[in-house]
């Protein structure tokens, strides 16, 4: 059986047809079919020694399901024994000595894309496009695109030096243009011209940009590394250097998120120095949070490392634990876990 051929047939009338399928490009090393299974949504599962594999009926072919326990959501076998369907959809996988797992999978099942290059370096930053595809920033690698199947496709961006690596993506709201910074400046493609203008790491005193947002005005913010944040006023104009302007008094630090409330104003998350309120319109700092006080119960809020926004006035903050910040009342909180230990958390 270590070369063994699993044959999918077409009884359809005026369409008969036989197709072989192999698994050795996918399993390295000797494995074993012991069985198939076939689940309610008509979905095809095979089994054995060091094999579980579903069919995907649309492509004409088996995805092995890796043979790796990296989480408490992957999974670790020898032997997969036997697979049954319980009436949630749920499929129980009995192993050989490694326990039974279930899984739904409808709404379980990832997919994992290996970077097309051989070094597995850790993403920075994804941007989704309107097609539906994404762009993908790899620190130490160039910039790599990806269509809504994930499959790996060209850049396709005219005027860009794909030798440079980013750090941070960013496509903006009228979908018109998409912003690529890192140690080399900006990158703007224009989707209307067909052009990429590049504005030079000198115009941000030679920090590389680590953070891009766009706000309800549709401006640009640049955070940039050891010098702080940058606005870009673009319109509908031109890309211009001139158009960037450095925000007083914002500390050289991280951003690690942002928000924009229901006046307007930009509120941005750092690593090391609080939380920040910005008038959109002047630049100007309205308010810093992250000093000890009694409308935060003396919880100080200096190094943010994720934050997301639950309503339009209430922000959700990982500082040393979870907390909810109330914008209008100017109170903090904390998320109470019932005694539990809880790490902090690095994204929301």
């Amino acid at each position: 059986f270590r070369d063994y051929t699993i044959y999918t047939v077409n009884v359809s009338p005026g369409e008969g047809s036989v197709v072989s399928h192999t698994l050795n490009d996918q399993i390295k090393g000797f494995h074993d079919l012991w069985g198939f299974f076939l689940s309610k949504n008509g979905t095809v599962w095979v089994r054995g020694y060091r094999l579980l594999a579903e069919y995907i009926e649309r492509d004409g072919k088996f995805k092995v399901i890796d043979n790796n326990m990296v989480n408490d959501w992957g999974i670790q076998f020898e032997v997969t024994n036997d697979l049954f369907e319980d009436r949630e959809q749920n499929i129980w996988i009995a192993t050989y000595s490694n326990g039974i797992y279930r899984f739904n999978p409808t709404t379980e099942f990832f997919k994992a894309v290996r970077y097309p290059t051989a070094n597995d370096l850790p993403n920075s930053s994804i941007a989704w496009l309107d097609d539906g595809g994404l762009l993908v920033s790899i620190p130490g690698d160039k910039l790599h695109r990806y269509d809504s199947q994930l499959n790996n496709i060209p850049v396709g961006i005219p005027g860009l030096n794909n030798t440079v690596s980013f750090y941070a993506l960013l496509q903006s709201k009228d979908k018109r243009r998409i912003l690529m910074g890192g140690d080399h400046g900006l990158y703007v493609y224009d989707k209307i011209e067909n052009r990429t203008t590049h504005i030079d790491a000198s115009r941000f005193q030679n920090g590389y940009i680590n953070s891009l947002i766009e706000d309800s005005r549709g401006n640009f913010w640049i955070g940039v590394s050891d010098q702080g944040l940058y606005k870009y006023r673009v319109g509908n104009s031109k890309v211009s250097a001139h158009d960037i302007e450095k925000t007083s008094d914002f500390p050289a630090v991280n951003i690690t998120g942002n928000f924009t409330d229901y006046q307007g104003n930009l509120w941005v998350s750092t690593l090391g120095s609080g939380l920040y309120k910005i008038d959109p319109v002047s630049n100007m700092i309205l308010k810093r949070v992250g000093l000890e006080g009694p409308q935060f119960n003396k919880m100080p809020l200096a190094s943010i490392t994720c934050m997301t926004s639950l309503t339009d006035s209430t922000l959700l903050i990982s500082s040393n634990g979870l907390m909810i910040y109330d914008i209008p009342r100017d109170t903090m909180r904390s998320v109470n876990f019932g005694g539990e230990l809880l790490a902090n958390v690095l994204s929301i």
